[in-house]
Protein backbone atom coordinates (compact mmCIF):
# COMPACT_ATOMS: atom_id res chain seq x y z
CA UNK A 1 0.00 0.00 0.00
CA UNK A 2 1.46 3.22 -1.17
CA UNK A 3 1.09 6.18 1.40
CA UNK A 4 1.18 10.21 0.79
CA UNK A 5 0.70 13.00 3.08
CA UNK A 6 1.28 16.56 2.47
CA UNK A 7 0.51 19.95 4.00
CA UNK A 8 -2.43 21.55 3.34
CA UNK A 9 -0.95 24.16 1.40
CA UNK A 10 1.03 21.24 -0.59
CA UNK A 11 4.62 22.64 1.01
CA UNK A 12 5.44 19.56 2.14
CA UNK A 13 5.19 16.34 1.16
CA UNK A 14 6.17 13.24 2.17
CA UNK A 15 5.95 9.36 0.46
CA UNK A 16 6.43 5.48 1.11
CA UNK A 17 10.08 6.03 2.09
CA UNK A 18 10.08 8.28 4.84
CA UNK A 19 11.31 11.14 2.52
CA UNK A 20 9.82 14.35 3.14
CA UNK A 21 10.03 16.68 -0.05
CA UNK A 22 9.27 20.86 -0.61
CA UNK A 23 6.64 21.53 -3.40
CA UNK A 24 9.03 21.52 -5.90
CA UNK A 25 9.89 18.58 -4.98
CA UNK A 26 13.40 18.76 -3.84
CA UNK A 27 14.49 16.58 -1.16
CA UNK A 28 14.39 18.47 2.98
CA UNK A 29 15.48 14.77 4.82
CA UNK A 30 13.67 11.99 6.18
CA UNK A 31 12.49 10.53 8.88
CA UNK A 32 12.63 7.03 8.52
CA UNK A 33 10.54 4.20 7.55
CA UNK A 34 7.30 4.20 8.84
CA UNK A 35 4.25 2.23 8.03
CA UNK A 36 2.35 5.02 8.23
CA UNK A 37 3.19 8.69 8.30
CA UNK A 38 1.39 12.27 8.34
CA UNK A 39 2.19 15.76 7.99
CA UNK A 40 0.48 18.30 9.83
CA UNK A 41 -1.60 20.71 8.23
CA UNK A 42 0.94 23.46 8.50
CA UNK A 43 3.40 21.44 7.58
CA UNK A 44 5.57 21.78 10.42
CA UNK A 45 5.55 18.43 11.86
CA UNK A 46 5.70 14.82 10.72
CA UNK A 47 3.69 11.91 12.66
CA UNK A 48 5.09 8.23 12.12
CA UNK A 49 3.04 5.10 13.30
CA UNK A 50 5.79 2.65 14.86
CA UNK A 51 5.43 -0.54 15.60
CA UNK A 52 7.25 -3.51 17.14
CA UNK A 53 9.51 -5.68 14.27
CA UNK A 54 9.43 -8.72 16.05
CA UNK A 55 5.63 -8.51 17.48
CA UNK A 56 4.08 -6.37 14.82
CA UNK A 57 2.43 -4.35 18.14
CA UNK A 58 1.65 -1.21 18.39
CA UNK A 59 4.80 0.90 20.24
CA UNK A 60 3.49 4.63 19.52
CA UNK A 61 3.58 7.65 17.01
CA UNK A 62 7.13 9.27 16.71
CA UNK A 63 6.45 12.84 16.40
CA UNK A 64 9.01 14.82 14.10
CA UNK A 65 9.85 18.60 13.95
CA UNK A 66 9.79 19.53 10.00
CA UNK A 67 11.10 22.68 10.76
CA UNK A 68 14.98 22.61 10.66
CA UNK A 69 16.60 19.49 9.13
CA UNK A 70 19.35 17.73 11.77
CA UNK A 71 21.62 16.39 8.91
CA UNK A 72 20.03 14.18 6.25
CA UNK A 73 16.94 14.20 8.78
CA UNK A 74 15.09 15.65 11.15
CA UNK A 75 14.73 15.84 14.76
CA UNK A 76 12.53 13.78 16.99
CA UNK A 77 10.63 15.63 19.68
CA UNK A 78 8.93 12.40 21.15
CA UNK A 79 7.24 9.03 20.78
CA UNK A 80 3.15 9.48 21.74
CA UNK A 81 2.43 5.81 23.19
CA UNK A 82 -0.54 3.44 21.93
CA UNK A 83 -1.56 0.42 23.67
CA UNK A 84 -1.44 -2.89 21.95
CA UNK A 85 -5.01 -3.04 22.17
CA UNK A 86 -5.68 -1.00 19.74
CA UNK A 87 -5.10 -3.75 17.31
CA UNK A 88 -7.10 -7.30 17.13
CA UNK A 89 -4.83 -9.93 17.65
CA UNK A 90 -2.97 -11.35 14.66
CA UNK A 91 -3.92 -7.45 12.56
CA UNK A 92 -1.79 -4.92 11.26
CA UNK A 93 -4.05 -2.51 10.10
CA UNK A 94 -3.71 0.98 10.90
CA UNK A 95 -4.15 4.45 9.70
CA UNK A 96 -3.65 7.86 10.74
CA UNK A 97 -5.84 11.01 10.48
CA UNK A 98 -5.18 14.55 12.10
CA UNK A 99 -8.16 17.04 12.85
CA UNK A 100 -8.07 20.54 10.51
CA UNK A 101 -6.67 22.74 13.05
CA UNK A 102 -3.95 20.22 13.69
CA UNK A 103 -4.52 20.03 17.43
CA UNK A 104 -6.01 15.97 16.87
CA UNK A 105 -4.59 12.52 15.95
CA UNK A 106 -6.15 9.88 14.96
CA UNK A 107 -5.45 6.34 15.29
CA UNK A 108 -7.47 4.09 13.33
CA UNK A 109 -6.96 0.42 14.16
CA UNK A 110 -8.74 -2.90 13.44
CA UNK A 111 -10.21 -3.05 17.30
CA UNK A 112 -10.15 0.62 18.44
CA UNK A 113 -9.69 4.21 17.40
CA UNK A 114 -7.82 6.67 19.37
CA UNK A 115 -7.85 10.10 19.76
CA UNK A 116 -4.67 12.44 20.55
CA UNK A 117 -4.34 15.76 21.77
CA UNK A 118 -1.89 17.33 20.95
Amino acid sequence: MSTISMSRDGSVVMFDSGNVYDRYFGLLGNIGWSLRFLVSPDGTRAYAYIMNSYTGDPEGVDVYDLTTPVGSGFKKLTRLPLSPTILAPGAYGVALGISPDGKTLFVWATAKMVAIPL
